[in-house]
């Protein structure tokens, strides 16, 4: 980014031009360099790389996955206990929710005793969002779907937080690395909710703009965001939301 000079005479110290003639700078550009300043196409080389991250992730969750793939009998992507709890919540809130029950109480499990869900990340938003495919295609389908496309959202929620502070490639090394993390990758193994790990840098993202920017409407704008996001969250890991929290709560202080 080239900056201004004044000289005494009220012309650019560098070339002798009047100030009023040349280029204005935003402050937001002064904060934090924006995509103009290296790249001729910025909106198209961010897209390119979010094209590009998601396509990495996808391919990396696809091998992270293979035995599921590959098998010669139809089986849950991921290993433990947890992975059908999480299968049965899938079906679950589709099936409240068409039976006209409350999706965050249930007796079909600990029967005849009554189950709040609420405490055991039933990831309500997710079964919603999935009903279509686990209606047509089956619990199967729609979990295993689910759990190669966690990767992905992450990773493209990373780069976009990534993207405001460095050149796109190094976005998507950073993405990738942020996705498939040892923790996120043991946790992507068997605790789906953990894996789809997309709301803290979608937090920070947000975060700063509503700190940084000097436009009105675009901090309002991501305060509803951050609201909408931080609901769905809640509606899909409360733990991970409350991880978030503390995060932001110890930057803000230290």
């Amino acid at each position: 980014m080239a900056f201004l000079v004044r000289a005494a005479d009220g012309h650019d110290a560098s070339n002798g031009a009047p100030v009023s003639t040349l280029p204005a700078v935003r402050p937001d550009e002064v904060l934090f360099p924006s995509v103009a300043d290296r790249t001729s196409s910025p909106g198209r080389s961010v897209w390119i790389g979010l094209v590009v991250t998601a396509v990495v992730a996808a391919a990396i969750s696809l091998v992270l996955f293979r035995s599921t793939w590959s098998s010669s009998t139809p089986v849950l992507a991921g290993t433990g206990k947890d992975t059908y709890l999480y299968a049965w919540y899938l079906v679950w809130t589709p099936f409240a929710t068409s039976h006209h029950l409350n999706p965050l109480y249930s007796n079909y499990m600990v029967y005849p005793h009554q189950l709040n869900l609420m405490w055991n990340t039933s990831m309500e938003l997710v079964g919603i969002v999935m009903w279509p495919i686990t209606a047509g295609f089956g619990l199967l389908v729609s979990y295993n779907v689910a759990m190669a496309a966690a990767p992905v959202i992450t990773a493209m929620a990373a780069f976009l937080a990534l993207r405001r502070h460095v050149s796109v490639v190094a976005a998507t090394i950073g993405a990738i690395a942020y996705t498939f993390s040892p923790e996120l990758v043991a946790r992507e193994d068997a605790h789906f909710v953990l894996a789809l790990a997309f709301f803290p840098p979608l937090a920070w993202l947000l975060m700063e703009i509503i700190v940084t920017s000097p436009r009105l409407q675009r901090r309002v704008l991501a305060g509803l965001g951050l609201g909408c996001a931080t609901f769905a969250e809640l509606m899909i890991e409360p733990e991970m939301l409350v991880i978030t929290g503390i995060g932001a709560a110890l930057g803000v202080l230290y």
